[in-house]
């Protein structure tokens, strides 16, 4: 995931003028308001710790009134402070969230670490110095110094995945949405300068005490603004982002009027392109949940490279001027005349199944998800859908819309591999034993838009497993094996099927 630039302190605080009057003489309400939630218990499941349980609000409230509005919110009273034993749990080791313990288990490569001017003393808006240091060292130089960090593995992967389901991003595909959970173990009056993040961002304040003050910024940014880090020429494509968002963008803050208290035990969301500055007002450890996702110009976009490249002429090198023309010339033509073309449908995209996609290439990750879905009680049907490999000879439990007479197509931006195709002779996950009563079985890699990066990940993708000469592995194995027109219609492959399977293959996408 690309990452929001950490940097060290340059300037204290910025002072918020007075906020501007109403004409009836009220003050607006402010830009970040502070609400009073519910003390989450201390010994409380994993999934209490969900937007939609510790937000004082109905989602749709949150979701209209901040999320979609661009505006951050401050939730007080939750209790998520060290003594948490759900956070220990999950972070560190059990009965207080332990320094040492988040250092050492740390998901990063090293550690960054914040080291002030030798005449900060003198003059606190001299700039600090970041370092990257190994584990062992960052713990001995925490004691006077802030480090930042990520949290160890598996607490990021139980708690990234929880809030993306939870929040609906990319509809709950992991391979849509993703994210990082951040540590931040500050010292006393260490200061982060005004800049704005790219993410959607959950902030838990475990210990200590930081103040904050935010402004609105340009909305749905791709990249950050920090005008406080000028290496590596990020300058130039920040200001470049933030003008597709805003043509007024200037690389500066506007005036920071709302400002919150964050205590241990709150919480704070704050969405991409909000402006803020913090100041740790003591030592304190806070927990930063950073999700990003990708938009509906990204799935459209890779659904279009996928459809092109079916065409020869659109995978040649770029040479000549004039050819690209005719090329989208020909395919508005096609459009206009029922090929394919420029012309993709939302269904190829998003298929019903999208929220219950594989991760690509993260099978054990997915395993650590798993176990806590396990743990936590849910449905058992449920936690079988999520499974790495599907066995789509089993009842579809999802409510499909059947065929209403029209005739079947294959899903143009789907490929279809079997297990040797896609992961070599030795066959890829799954169980390896040798089970001679058990029926043959046939397994697959059912890839929807897969174009979208140069190594052909694709977007939505399933693992399934099948008897073999079954009326799915017919489906299944006809698709694959298939080199008619993308888009052409089924004929022979449905007939006498309908039932579970067309219902697996319409819930993939496979069909549409």
């Amino acid at each position: 995931m690309g990452k929001k630039r950490k940097s060290p302190s340059v300037s204290p605080p910025i002072s918020s003028p007075p906020a501007p009057c109403t004409s009836s003489g009220e003050s607006p309400p402010p830009f970040c308001p502070t609400l009073v939630g519910s003390p989450v218990p201390s010994h409380a499941p994993l999934s209490s710790l969900k937007p939609s349980d510790i937000l004082p609000i109905p989602m749709a409230e949150f979701f209209s009134s901040y999320f979609d509005d661009h505006r951050p919110l401050h939730v007080t009273n939750l209790n998520l402070n060290e003594n948490s034993a759900l956070l220990s749990a999950l972070l560190s080791e059990p009965g207080k969230v332990d320094k040492e313990s988040l250092l050492y288990g740390t998901a990063s490569d090293e550690v960054m670490i914040w080291i002030p001017h030798p005449n900060a003393r003198d003059d606190p808006t001299l700039p600090m110095t970041s370092i990257k240091v190994a584990p062992d060292a960052a713990y001995a130089l925490s004691h006077s110094h802030s480090t930042y960090c990520r949290a160890p593995r598996e607490a990021e992967l139980k708690l990234t995945k929880m809030y993306i389901d939870d929040l609906g991003l990319g509809l709950g595909n992991i391979n849509y949405a993703y994210g990082e959970v951040e540590t931040f173990h500050s010292a006393s009056n260490h200061v982060t300068p005004p800049h704005y993040d790219f993410q959607v961002n959950f902030t838990i304040q475990v210990s200590g005490e930081k103040v904050w003050k935010l402004g609105r910024g340009p909305p749905a940014v791709e990249l950050g603004a920090t005008p406080h880090f000028v290496g590596e020429g990020v300058r130039e494509g920040q200001v470049l982002c933030g003008k597709l968002a805003d043509p007024e963008f200037t690389y500066s803050p506007p005036p920071l009027t709302s400002e919150v208290k964050m205590s241990a035990g709150d919480v704070l969301f704050f969405p991409p392109g909000c402006w803020h500055t913090v100041h740790s007002t003591s030592p304190g450890l806070s927990i930063n949940i950073s999700l990003k996702c990708k938009t509906y110009a990204d799935v459209y976009c890779d659904a279009l490279k996928a459809s092109l490249k079916t065409q020869r002429e659109w995978r040649a090198l770029v040479r000549e001027r004039g050819e690209l023309g005719r090329l989208i010339e020909g395919s508005r033509r096609l459009a206009r005349e029922g090929g394919l073309g420029l012309d993709v449908e939302e269904g190829w995209v998003l298929p019903e199944g999208t929220a219950n996609g594989t991760y690509v290439g993260m099978e054990e990750e997915q395993e650590v998800v798993l176990e806590e879905e396990e743990d936590e009680e849910e449905e058992e049907e449920e936690v079988e859908v999520k499974s790495k490999i599907v066995n789509v000879d089993e009842e579809c439990p999802h409510d499909v819309a059947a065929r209403t007479g029209a005739t079947a197509r294959i899903n143009p931006i789907c490929a279809v591999l079997t297990f040797e195709e896609a992961f070599g002779p030795d066959g890829g996950p799954g169980d390896d034993s040798d089970d001679s009563d058990a029926a043959q079985t046939n397994r697959y890699a059912v890839n929807i838009n897969y174009a979208g990066d140069e190594f052909y990940r694709a977007n939505v993708r399933f693992l399934v497993e099948c008897e073999e000469r079954g009326e799915a592995d017919l489906l299944l194995s006809s698709v694959q094996r298939s080199r008619r027109e993308r888009g052409a219609e089924l004929g022979d492959e449905l007939e006498g099927l309908g039932g579970e399977a067309e219902k697996w293959m319409r819930w993939m996408g496979v069909i549409v």
